[in-house]
């Protein structure tokens, strides 16, 4: 048999170690603290016979057993105190240089985390400034300004008496519209930071982006791109004005030459200075090593200056040069490290330059992406645990309560036959028990503890069941739950607890989104060879979001968590299910297939 006393627990009651009581004395030497430390004595009773419980379990009784175990502890934690962390100690230098690393590794992911998250604000703040843009139909204004504006200046150019003048207005009219189009263009691009993970939301808001952004233009700037050339050419036929084709073709050539050198060569001053600053700091860290190191040898040399080395014994002087020569490594290692360091981070950056690639930044991403999906994933699960154990408490209670229930209620009919006046009770509470008892009973096939084993679930078991739970919800916003005659000969041979929750699932969010709308409610439970749909007739799913649907916290309820989903897929792929989504059949706009060999149709 084990005991187990935690540190930090007991600390807390009574400090039964003087950790704190030795910290207050001389923190130094008291380094550890309730507050910086946890950990457990583990010890069995087989080896530790002579430690007497007291007779309330609340601690051991203080015999000399006790009081010697208790002085190993204090003697342990104050001989790792004066060995690692007190200054001077034996392995102290190693500890720091351990916390001075950890530190350093700290600050470095705090920087990239502070720096990643402005990236995301900055993002997320221009993504909103296109999403009211695009809401406002501001595209569409300022492309039919730009149009009006277009006709106007090639109408004028037109009127021009002198044809050659008319051709060089008209050109003239063409390249400037040309140009506030690409001006337009530059206003509604957005680029993604590169080396930085989105989040969820973030990134169906840039997906969203995307193809709203893809909309703008095919159906805007290009089919106005080319409504420019037509005009231009409608417009010189009718005022019998001849533009030379070449000439029109250089100067657009011309003009677009122009503005990329111009960007490119932005781009390459950027690039130049960056790669400047690089080469300053690359010179400053050389310096700095090759300073330090004549620095020590300057100190060594003075000291050996200043020791009688004469006087000394071999065996002194063999310590001194082992002194010399540990500093003079120690001081060429570390810069060294620093620079091959340097140099593979610059080795890594021109090898990805050469082929235009950037791995580091990709590597990064995606690191961070999985290290968010880590975190949000724990804190969901642990809500989800939470949930589980609050859930497994109640069924525990209910069951052990709900036997004297049923005798009480059994005693309490018996009584009533022999007393009128208490009968409409009896009937009264008995009735409401059962239904109760009956709305608690529908959650059995939910526990994975009782049905482990797969089972032969007929579809009318199923519907039933679906219909059960749901009817007093089905008849609040009068929804229609319904069945074919192919759903209710299905057999499927799974795990109850598998089946049933995903399937009510997606009947919950059926009815959920059904009674909002308009007009007849349905829900219909279908089947073929292999497959189960869920159809109804609420709001049509959105394209865009057939991706995204199944993915953990993604919903479009105002106060969904964005789990139901997720987990049932999961857990139907566990044993060989596939939960997706189908397409709807006459007069539905959603639905879902569960396919699976394990679901036959009645033969």
């Amino acid at each position: 048999m084990g005991l187990g006393f935690s540190l930090t627990e007991t600390i807390h009651s009574f400090d039964w170690l003087e950790v704190e009581k030795r910290r207050n004395k001389r923190a130094s030497d008291g380094f550890f603290s309730y507050r910086r430390m946890f950990g457990a004595v583990l010890i069995t009773r087989t080896n530790n016979p002579s430690l007497q419980e007291k007779a309330g379990r609340e601690g051991f009784q203080a015999n000399s057993a006790y009081r010697d175990f208790r002085d190993i502890l204090v003697k342990l934690l104050m001989h790792l105190a004066a060995e690692f962390f007190r200054e001077g100690g034996t392995y102290t230098e190693f500890f720091e240089q351990a916390q001075a690393e950890s530190k350093k590794r700290t600050e470095a992911l705090e920087r990239q985390q502070k720096k990643s998250t402005q990236s995301r604000k900055s993002l997320e703040l221009s993504l909103q400034t296109f999403t009211d843009s695009t809401a406002d139909k501001i595209p569409e204004t300022a492309i039919a300004k730009l149009k009006e504006k277009t006709n106007s200046r090639m109408q004028a150019a037109a009127l021009i008496p002198d044809p050659d003048r008319a051709a060089v207005g008209l050109v003239k009219a063409e390249q400037e519209a040309v140009d506030a189009l690409a001006k337009l263009r530059s206003e509604f691009d957005r680029k993604k930071p590169s080396g930085v993970a989105l989040t969820k939301s973030l990134t169906y808001d840039w997906n969203t982006y995307l193809q709203e952004r893809n909309r703008i233009e095919n159906d805007l700037f290009v089919p106005f791109e080319k409504e420019i050339s037509n005009t231009l050419s409608e417009v010189a036929k009718q005022a019998k004005v001849y533009v030379d084709e070449r000439k029109r073709l250089d100067e657009r050539i011309k003009a677009l030459a122009a503005e990329r050198r111009k960007q490119l060569h932005e781009a390459s001053t950027l690039a130049n200075d960056s790669a400047a600053t690089t080469q300053k700091t690359v010179s400053a860290i050389t310096e700095k090593a090759r300073l330090a190191l004549d620095e020590t040898i300057r100190s060594i040399q003075a000291d050996m200056n200043r020791t009688p080395v004469q006087d000394m014994s071999p065996v002194e002087v063999d310590e001194l040069r082992t002194k010399w020569e540990s500093q003079l490594m120690e001081v060429e290692s570390r810069h060294r490290d620093g620079l091959l360091a340097a140099r593979d981070m610059l080795a890594s950056l021109a090898e990805n330059l050469s082929t235009y690639r950037n791995e580091p930044a990709a590597v990064m991403e995606a690191l961070e992406e999985r290290m968010m999906d880590l975190e949000e994933q724990a804190d969901q699960d642990f809500e989800m645990v939470q949930l589980g154990l609050a859930v497994a408490i109640i069924n525990h209670e209910f069951a052990a309560a709900i036997k004297q229930v049923r005798r009480s209620i059994q005693t309490l009919g018996q009584l009533s036959k022999r007393a009128e006046g208490i009968r409409p009770i009896y009937e009264s509470i008995k009735s409401n028990f059962e239904h109760l008892d009956g709305h608690l009973n529908l959650f059995t096939p939910l526990q994975r503890r009782l049905y482990r084993k797969t089972l032969n679930i007929s579809g009318n078991s199923i519907y039933n069941y679906a219909k059960e739970l749901f009817s007093n919800r089905v008849e609040r916003h009068m929804v229609k739950l319904q069945a074919t005659d192919a759903f209710l000969g299905i057999t499927v041979s799974c795990y109850p607890s598998t089946l049933y929750p995903a399937i009510i699932n997606i009947i919950d969010n059926a009815i959920y989104w059904v009674s909002s709308t308009k007009g007849e409610k349905r829900i219909l439970l279908d089947a073929s060879d292999n497959s189960i749909s869920i159809s109804n007739n609420g709001p049509p799913l959105e394209e865009r979001d057939n991706d995204n649907i199944f993915a953990r916290g993604f919903s479009r309820k105002p106060s969904g968590r964005g789990l139901g989903l997720f987990i049932s897929k999961k857990a139907l792929e566990a044993e060989d299910m596939h939960l997706s989504v189908g397409i709807a059949p006459k007069d539905f706009n959603a639905s879902f297939l569960i396919q699976s060999d394990c679901i036959t149709l009645k033969p």
